[in-house]
């Protein structure tokens, strides 16, 4: 999946099938060659889409814990 993320780093409809085809292992691999990739306009975008997703649901799980240990209380 690096290989196939590095060659079409410019091929926005390429980088969508690929992460439609697999989204566990496109965003495992795009973290791991992110650094190598972080000067391309495209890589930035999809730096800030697969973050956003991550930060969104660690942001629930934070608030449903918040909540759990408010109704202990």
């Amino acid at each position: 999946m690096n290989k196939e993320i590095k060659e079409n780093i410019d091929n926005p409809e390429q980088l969508e099938k690929l992460y439609r085809t697999n989204e566990k292992s496109f965003k495992k691999a795009f973290f791991e060659i992110y650094p190598e990739i972080a000067d391309f306009k495209m890589s930035r975008f999809w730096n800030a889409r697969l973050g956003y997703s991550s930060f969104g649901s660690q942001k629930q799980l934070i608030q449903v814990k918040d909540f759990q240990y408010f109704v202990v209380l």
